[in-house]
């Protein structure tokens, strides 16, 4: 069953790194802003990371898993479309992703360090919770993230990680990539392991050229239809990714 956690006194945040074994977990909720979400007429993503001392799972929830966790009180246990495993012994990564062309792969990677810069800055969310702030340039973007050093999990959400405590905001500084915190719970019993979806199972840098060749497909087909409208027109469309390889 599960329970909230509130950190309302220092006592609890004093004692809770105590109660923390590779058995313990914990279920993060986060969030993205309406403010700068270019989703049409879909509301922005909410994401929930599963994770213990060791192991993490990253789930991105459609609209209908949302609901279920609103109705359910933060229960919802399933496994989403996109995912991404994270198994830190072994320094162990699998993204269950889809491409552009609504394919799906399992990506088959490993943990890579990110070079943080540890801020002297505090702030506090929900709860009362203590967040010590984080930067560091990754896969193509500077990222601020905001971790918790009571909660000595080295988690956060997506692929970030890597800090001396869980990762629970986190934005790039053009907010594209955007994770607010919405609430922590604990489900002492719940196990993390991957969902046992293993479709086309590739490497990172397959899944790349997968992701270009379908964008230039996109786009090529894009420049040939403005072309049959207005044929004088020089079209010249660019594109690029957010995400670079590590």
């Amino acid at each position: 069953m599960l329970r909230t956690i509130y950190f309302l006194t220092a006592v609890v945040l004093h004692l809770f790194p105590a109660s923390i074994t590779a058995q313990n977990t914990l279920l993060v909720r986060y969030y993205r802003p309406v403010t700068g979400w270019e989703g049409n007429d879909e509301p922005p993503p909410q994401y929930l990371l599963s994770c213990n001392t060791e192991k993490a799972l990253f789930q991105v929830l459609s609209n209908a898993q949302t609901e279920e966790i609103n109705s359910l009180g933060g229960s919802f246990l399933e496994a989403s479309e996109n995912w991404i495993y994270t198994h830190l012994p072994s320094r162990q990564m699998i993204e269950y992703a889809t491409s552009l062309q609504h394919t799906k792969y399992t990506i088959a990677d490993s943990l890579h360090t990110i070079e943080w810069e540890i801020l002297t800055e505090r702030r506090k969310l929900k709860g009362d919770i203590i967040v010590s702030k984080a930067r560091a340039y990754y896969r193509g973007r500077w990222y601020t993230a905001w971790f918790a050093p009571a909660i000595p999990m080295s988690h956060g959400p997506w692929k970030l990680g890597g800090l001396p405590g869980l990762i629970l905001e986190a934005y790039d500084d053009e907010r594209q990539v955007v994770f607010l915190f919405h609430s922590l719970v604990s489900a002492a019993t719940r196990k993390i392991t991957p969902p046992k979806t293993y479709d086309r199972l590739i490497t990172p840098s397959t899944f790349l050229k997968i992701k270009e060749r379908e964008l230039r497909q996109f786009v090529e087909y894009a420049e040939s239809k403005i072309r049959d409208c207005h044929p004088d027109l020089d079209i010249l469309l660019q594109y690029s990714f957010w995400e670079d390889p590590p």
